[in-house]
């Protein structure tokens, strides 16, 4: 499985709608490390939500438990280029 594939998964299985995960994968999976994504993928696995039920401020709280500002970053910069268009 890619990167944007893994990344789109962690996305929606954490709650975030289909559209914007789709949006988010590949920005993030350029942007991040195999290292940084598997901490993204276990701060994502602590909010399991069903789709579209996960806001903004919940994903950060939950990658800030993280502490890898540059995951928070990526997310929050993906989120905003996204937001908009869907």
């Amino acid at each position: 499985m890619s990167k944007e594939a893994r990344i789109r998964a962690v996305l929606t299985d954490a709650g975030v709608p289909r559209p914007i995960a789709n949006c988010m994968a590949k920005p993030m999976a350029d942007d991040l490390t195999v290292e940084q994504l598997r901490a993204m993928a276990d701060a994502a696995s602590m909010m399991r939500r069903p789709p579209g039920e996960v806001t903004l401020e919940q994903a950060l709280r939950a990658l800030r438990t993280v502490g890898d500002p540059a995951i928070v970053g990526t997310l929050a910069l993906a989120t905003a280029g996204c937001i908009g268009r869907n």
